[in-house]
């Protein structure tokens, strides 16, 4: 005689479940608060982690004020719009490194048959991964020549971008209405990315990014040249990334200025990479899956720490993601179309390998 576990013993199982759970994120979240700090001895003493949460917002430490609270620093630092018009030519120089990788992505994905077979939220993102990995190897190969200057890249990142304008497919489709709950994923990381923008408009003090990440392209540019640099050892890493920034001092004709231009196109790979993450837990899970993947790849305090730098993390991330969008699309399509996914496959393993050397 079968026994079938009845609604009331499931649900107990699944209570019991979610309680172990909770008691070990607990545990966890009651570690991770006591644990010291790692990169602080500098400084002096032991910072635990709880000292920070507790002084985020006024009064949990009695006597801190609105205005010492990190949160009272965030909105005094970002409360000084009357800066934001300084930051144009960065905006716009930036767009155009972004606007031409898409153009030259979206020819990439024409070349293989590509463009009409993906959707919007995969093309896009495709597209700009893509010509990214175009970009940095054209400017390598034309520093190497000697042959950047302003105007030439401003020139020929332009007409990327008409290539790029001539293969959209400009006929009207029926657009899905937004509602208020397809909008809602939206408003929670609008803040994250807003913070991630504008924090890479600014100088970065990092030691790996006055080291190298920016000192080889800025080296580069006053050079007029790519070149081997034999005192700087970092130089020597792949450097695809770097590229943009390189790029960047080009469109603006100044280092100090074309660097915070570099930083927002890198920045600009994380949206990009929570839309391959979205795509992909949408194509294998559900729609819900996509908006909590993207949301939470999105408001990960490390992912918005490295965005607003010109580090590398960023965009592997971005080609990792897109490695398992790309090789999963290929395992399951067909033998017209599974070659050209894995066409893709390859160019996106060798744009991993560009940003660093770990990436394979």
């Amino acid at each position: 005689m079968e026994h079938r576990a009845g609604p009331l013993s499931q649900g107990a199982g699944a209570a019991g479940v979610l309680l172990i759970l909770a008691a070990l994120e607990a545990a966890w979240l009651g570690w991770f608060l006591v644990e010291p700090l790692p990169n602080v001895a500098h400084i002096g003493g032991r910072i635990a982690r709880w000292m920070l949460l507790a002084k985020a917002l006024p009064q949990v430490v009695p006597g801190v004020r609105f205005e010492q609270s990190y949160l009272g620093q965030a909105v005094g630092n970002l409360g000084h719009v009357e800066n934001l018009p300084q930051r144009l030519p960065i905006v716009l120089g930036a767009a155009l490194i972004a606007a031409s990788a898409l153009g030259l992505g979206s020819l990439v994905l024409r070349a293989l048959g590509l463009h009409r077979l993906l959707d919007r939220a995969e093309r896009i993102p495709l597209a700009f991964g893509l010509g990214a990995i175009g970009l940095g190897l054209m400017a390598l190969v034309a520093g190497r020549a000697g042959l950047l200057g302003p105007w030439p890249t401003r020139v020929g990142l332009g007409s990327l971008v008409v290539l790029g304008i001539s293969t959209l497919d400009l006929r009207r489709g029926g657009r899905p209405r937004m509602s208020p709950a397809r909008l809602a994923p939206f408003l929670v990381v609008a803040p994250f990315v807003l913070v991630m923008a504008l924090g890479a408009m600014l100088p970065a003090t990092d030691f790996d990014a006055i080291e190298y990440h920016l000192q080889g392209p800025k080296e580069y540019f006053q050079a007029g040249r790519v070149m081997f640099l034999p005192h700087n050892v970092y130089t020597s890493m792949p450097f695809g990334v770097e590229m943009l920034h390189l790029l960047g001092m080009e469109v603006l004709g100044d280092w100090w200025w074309g660097a915070p231009a570099g930083q927002l196109v890198v920045a600009a790979f994380a949206p990009a990479s929570a839309a391959l993450v979205a795509v992909t837990a949408r194509r294998w899970a559900s729609p819900r899956a996509a908006w909590v993947a993207a949301a939470v790849y999105l408001t990960t305090p490390w992912v918005v720490r490295v965005s607003a730098l010109p580090y590398v993390e960023g965009p592997l991330c971005f080609y990792h993601a897109a490695l398992v969008w790309a090789s999963a699309r290929a395992w399951s399509a067909g033998p017209d179309l599974g070659p050209r996914l894995w066409a893709v496959v390859g160019l996106l393993a060798g744009g991993a390998m560009s940003c660093k050397y770990p990436a394979l």
